[in-house]
């Protein structure tokens, strides 16, 4: 590894802004308080100082046995500082519910300085209606527990912030300036521990419960917008440039959609159609060809149902039939009258014979009254009509005619019989015939149907393959407009490249001062936003020097930036305990002389900047001299009373 040194380059002397006297945000002093009651005891009272603030853990000594540096509140610390400044929490849900257990009424106390205005802030470990946010501006946090004080909502408070922190930049596009987006700056200024300092655009994660995202895109555009490396007239390109970027990733989008629909239906449709592997689906003649086959099938199929009811006998059966049943119907009203007829006869045959059979007696005398069987009186009284000489001749014939009309009544029924039975079989053909065309048809149904699916695919497959087609001629507009879009945006960067040189020139200083590496790395401008470039020989292998150089440095970098008029960081800094696995001691240590240099730029207890640090381990032995008032906190595991909250939770 090269030798530490120390070796300003006259051209990137560190010189301060005249016209930037302290941070835009920087911590005062943090109170924790059991409750808001005016004779509650401090749990803890840390005062910061501007410049370098350093909070670690106790050296191990020899007689400890147990853990000394883990689980002391280190991290909680940083955590109530975002809380207090906005962030929705200040642990995980379980470590949250067993300090609120400890302390239900508990308040943490912040005293901020804001753009030259003092403000005192308090927030509720368990907020509830009882216990809310609320913000005060004074110079003295004592002054949030007089009643008498008139309190302003804890909104006015992170509004304040944003105002200070947002002027002189120009709108970010596609984002408001909002809570959240205060949040998600918040988060590039406070890092997680746990993103374990990997990335210099992941700021928070998901394990911290924070409530804050932030997308790596996304956030390499809010440091670029941070550092005010958006010029004015370039919003407008920018946001044409994003919008024909966000077009080529939906049209690029699209296609691969569409692709993948036909990658996926290929085979299949190759194979339903009958065409061989070797076929090119995605020429426009065999498009032409898909159509004309699945048409001309479904052509084929509709002939051969119409040919199928043309070649039946359906029809002539039916001819047939219907004409049976007609002579049927014109046979049985015959057999009606008929009978009819030989109904009649017998009525008249009857009543010939009845007018024979009366009796001798014509008439009865009405004043017969004798009770002889045969009276010789009655005998006297009756008259004998005479006797008709046709009258067997009549019933003789009427006889006959009967006779001869019931033969021809026989003779009609067991023609209507012959003709019943020939209409049955009749009737049996056509349902038989009927059935055959009906099975016929619902073959060929079932086959048009498929077609007609068929038919389907393929308007699918022409559609997509279609889109495939606009998309590329979309995709090659669209590459050629960004080309463009490009040269005019590079045409109006001449300013920003300056001010990029000058910060990727401090980089480069900053990693040169840390890792005694002349020109190692620079900042550069991506599609993506603001972005690290460093040397391999700084990170050769392992995340140790990495994090050194790509994360711990790049932070220290925008901050110095802004101490010498570059972009618009508030100069406030919070790094949480970076691990021994993420930088190496020496690196540490040398980083933090390096800050504390900074400092000899300004006159005693006026640095433009304010960077605080939690470390497990300890701070070098020349920088943790009392006098030097850098330690602001050290913590421990020995006693629960050498912890941040006072107690084991």
């Amino acid at each position: 590894m090269p030798t530490l040194n120390l070796f300003p380059r006259e051209e990137d002397v560190i010189v301060p802004s005249a016209e930037r006297k302290e941070p835009v945000l920087w911590i005062r002093r943090l109170v924790i308080l059991p409750s808001l009651d005016a004779s509650a005891v401090p749990i803890r009272d840390i005062e910061f100082r501007r410049g370098l603030n350093i909070v670690q853990t106790s050296p191990r000594l020899a007689t400890d046995l147990g853990v000394i540096g883990h689980s002391v509140g280190t991290t909680l610390l940083t955590r109530l500082i975002r809380y207090s400044l906005g962030e929705p929490t200040f642990a995980t849900k379980s470590e949250r519910s067993r300090i609120i257990v400890h302390f239900p009424d508990a308040y943490v106390i912040a005293h901020w300085r804001v753009a030259d205005v003092d403000w005192c802030v308090a927030r509720p470990f368990a907020a509830d209606r009882r216990n809310q946010p609320f913000a005060i501006q004074a110079d003295r946090w004592p002054e949030l527990l007089d009643n008498n004080v008139a309190r302003r909502g804890f909104e006015e408070f992170t509004m304040a912030i944003q105002a200070a922190c947002w002027n002189g930049l120009p709108e970010l596009p596609n984002t408001n300036m909002d809570q959240n987006h205060w949040l998600k700056v918040l988060g590039f200024l406070t890092r997680d521990w746990q993103c374990g300092y990997r990335q210099f655009n992941d700021w928070r994660n998901a394990d911290s419960e924070s409530g804050v995202v932030v997308e790596r895109a996304e956030a390499s555009r809010i440091l670029r917008w941070l550092m005010n490396l958006i010029d004015i007239e370039e919003l407008p390109l920018w946001k044409k440039h994003q919008g024909l970027l966000d077009n080529q990733r939906r049209v690029n989008d699209d296609r691969k959609a569409q692709q993948q629909f036909l990658n996926a239906v290929d085979s299949e449709l190759r194979l339903k159609l009958g065409f061989d592997a070797e076929s090119d689906l995605m020429g426009g003649l065999f498009a032409s060809q898909l159509t004309s086959k699945v048409e001309t099938q479904l052509q084929q199929l509709q002939a051969l149902g119409e040919n199928t009811i043309n070649d039946s006998v359906i029809v002539s059966l039916e001819n047939e039939d219907e004409l049976s049943r007609a002579t049927l119907e014109e046979l049985s009203r015959g057999l009606g009258q008929l009978e009819a007829g030989i109904e009649f006869l017998r009525e008249q045959l009857a009543a010939k014979r009845q007018a024979d059979e009366t009796h001798a007696y014509a008439t009865e005398s009405p004043y017969e009254i004798c009770g002889l069987a045969v009276c010789p009186l009655k005998l006297a009284n009756r008259t004998t009509p005479e006797c008709d000489p046709a009258r067997q001749e009549i019933i003789e014939s009427l006889r006959y005619e009967i006779q001869e009309r019931l033969n021809v009544l026989a003779n009609r029924i067991h023609e209507r019989d012959q003709l019943q039975a020939a209409r049955e079989d009749l009737r049996k053909r056509l349902r038989a015939e009927r059935r055959r065309v009906e099975k016929e048809l619902a073959g060929i149904e079932r086959s048009i149907g498929r077609w007609e699916s068929y038919s389907d695919d393929v308007k699918h497959w022409q559609a997509a393959s279609k889109k495939i087609e606009w998309c590329d001629g979309e995709l090659k507009q669209l590459g050629t407009a960004i080309k463009e879009s490009g040269k005019v945006q590079e045409t109006v960067r001449r300013d920003q490249r300056r001010r990029l040189n000058s910060m990727s020139n401090l980089f480069a200083r900053v990693l040169g001062e840390i890792f005694g590496v002349p020109s190692a790395g620079k900042l550069k401008l991506t599609a993506f936003g603001l972005e690290p470039e460093v040397d391999e020989r700084l990170a050769p292998s392992g995340a140790a020097l990495s994090a050194m150089a790509q994360v711990l440095s790049f932070d220290l970098a925008c901050m110095i930036s802004s101490v010498v008029g570059l972009g618009n960081h508030p100069r406030f800094v919070v790094h949480d305990s970076p691990r021994s696995n993420d930088i190496e001691e020496q690196l540490f240590h040398q980083m933090l002389r390096v800050i504390h240099d900074w400092e000899s730029l300004f006159a005693a207890e006026e640095a433009s900047f304010q960077y605080i640090i939690t470390s497990t381990t300890s701070a070098p032995i020349d920088l943790c001299q009392p006098e030097l008032g850098l330690v602001r906190l050290t913590l421990s595991s020995r006693t629960d009373n050498d912890s941040l909250l006072r107690v084991h939770y």
